[in-house]
């Protein structure tokens, strides 16, 4: 069976504008704009944050050493950065709770220290957010 020359073009034609409008169709769109570099101090302040609940959590799972080595890693990261030293306090007791869970302290001694690291964390959250908007004002 033979089909005609002109049939054969408009074939191809139609299939590779199908191609040009639909296949292409993600090219097509702009790219999405990056995301603005988040502030690290209050990246900081999320990671201390969030630390509760994932000691709590890690402490049922008795799993305290991984990730209590995950959020020393997190704010390792941010060591430098002038904003970490009003949390170095938490930073070192981080540190030592993952030392404490590595060489296997009781369920009791790593709740303890979580406790006193929970209650450390919310006073430095709270005194870095007084410490903000005076530091905005000037």
């Amino acid at each position: 069976m033979h089909f005609h020359p002109s049939f054969r073009f408009v074939h191809v034609a139609v299939i590779l504008m199908t191609i040009a409008l639909f296949g292409c169709q993600e090219s097509a769109q702009p790219p999405a704009a990056p995301a603005p570099p988040a502030d690290p101090e209050e990246v900081i302040r999320q990671i201390i944050a969030d630390s509760d609940e994932k000691l709590e959590a890690a402490l049922a799972e008795e799993d305290v050493s991984t990730t209590a080595s995950q959020i020393v890693s997190a704010l390792d990261d941010y060591e430098d950065h002038g904003a970490m030293h009003q949390f170095e306090e938490f930073h070192r007791g981080i540190q030592d709770l993952a030392g404490m869970a590595h060489q296997g302290a009781s369920q009791e001694e790593l709740q303890a220290k979580i406790s006193e690291l929970k209650q450390l964390a919310d006073e430095l959250l709270a005194e870095s957010r007084e410490i903000e908007p005076a530091s905005e004002q000037e």
